[in-house]
């Protein structure tokens, strides 16, 4: 019996129990979804249904459904773009923003960054006077739900920006179940993207929203799949389970109970590592299942140590840099640069609720320790 607590969510998700059971059925569709046999016909028809539950659950029905391998592919598709266009994004971003802007610039392409207030709150004045001033056609960069912080912002209002020279992603990888109405986007929003292994789907597939009117340039040519907006023989699998994790997170997750617990152990950390920790707050909303923490005399990776030893699993950074303590992209936005290097990322999953005296129990004796250091 595995006795670790698995407390890093926000990088990835176990598999949810009926995707577990789909591969232990072996009832698995194998055909090429273009084919014209029964066997393809059965394929196609499981990511026709994916496509319509996905549309109906997020209530955009007139939005397609592009397939792909995850949201850094997402990103890479969105700012496909000219190097006469402008690429604005947050200092709060994800690193694979960062690293997309830069290669913009390398390019001869403008690229203005927008810092974030104190409590992590995106600059929508600054973004005002950049649509104001510019005559290029703007490629926005917006994350909803900060990956590292757990930070929220506001999803209504960067739409009531959108203009036909604006165009916006919204990078709402690590939304569902972790905050409230998480199902309801926007339809005026250009690019809206998710990554499956954050909520129980297989990794390597994620899907985006994509407005009709869009001017996407594919990143993949070839046979002209997904109405050549991806070309490859479509993940049919891989789609499946996204229908499949979705269903049962909405069955399952309980947002208010994830609450209380992210409450308590926020309380708990304050009681024994009293005035050397820094717990990461806002005055805006944070997602329900992310704390973030600064232990002011102590290293990430001596704090990892500790919560190994503990049998916690955790994290210090971004899910695609974890082994990297240099990229807090939002420790450096929030101004707390000088603590990047002590910084630990706990964020738990849809029903950890449900195992609170065992996270206390365990959560406890590390910061125990830990205040001994």
């Amino acid at each position: 019996m595995n006795t670790r607590l698995y407390l890093d969510y926000n990088s990835t998700s176990p598999l949810a129990e009926s995707v577990i059971d789909l591969f232990s059925s072996g009832d698995l569709s194998f055909a090429n979804p273009a084919s014209v046999h029964t066997s393809g016909k059965t394929a196609k028809k499981l990511v026709r249904d994916t496509t319509t539950y996905l549309k109906n659950l997020f209530k955009l029905k007139d939005h397609d459904v592009l397939y792909h391998s995850g949201a850094t592919e997402a990103l890479n598709t969105f700012f496909n773009i000219s190097s006469e266009d402008l690429f604005v994004f947050s200092s709060a971003d994800h690193p694979a923003v960062n690293f997309l802007a830069k290669n913009h610039k390398s390019r001869g392409g403008e690229v203005v960054e927008l810092n974030v207030s104190a409590h992590g709150e995106f600059d929508y004045e600054s973004l005002k006077e950049i649509i104001n001033n510019s005559h290029k056609s703007i490629y926005l960069n917006f994350t909803w739900v900060n990956n590292e912080t757990g930070i929220v912002n506001d999803l209504k209002k960067i739409a009531s920006f959108k203009s036909e020279k604006l165009f916006i992603h919204v990078d709402a990888v690590q939304s569902p179940g972790k905050i409230k109405n998480w199902e309801k986007l926007n339809e005026s929003i250009d690019f809206i993207s998710f990554s499956g292994h954050k909520f129980g789907a297989l990794k390597g597939i994620g899907f985006s929203f994509v407005t009709k009117d869009f001017p996407l340039k594919p990143i993949i040519h070839g046979g002209g799949q997904q109405s050549s907006m991806r070309a490859g023989t479509e993940n049919t699998i891989g789609a499946y389970t996204l229908q499949l994790a979705f269903r049962e997170l909405i069955e399952k997750v309980n947002i208010d109970h994830n609450a209380i617990l992210r409450s308590k152990i926020i309380d708990l950390f304050k009681s024994k590592i009293k005035e050397n920790g820094i717990v990461i707050t806002s005055n805006l909303e944070i997602a329900s299942n992310t704390i973030g923490f600064i232990f002011k005399n102590i290293k990430s990776d001596l704090c990892l140590i500790q919560f190994d030893i503990g049998g916690i699993d955790v994290s210090y950074g971004s899910a695609c840099s974890s082994g990297n303590q240099t990229e807090t992209q939002s420790l450096k936005a929030l101004g707390l640069s000088e603590f990047e290097d002590k910084f630990i990322r706990l964020s738990f999953g849809f029903e950890d609720y449900k195992n609170e005296d065992v996270i206390l129990e365990k959560l406890s004796e590390v910061f125990f320790r830990l205040a001994k250091i």
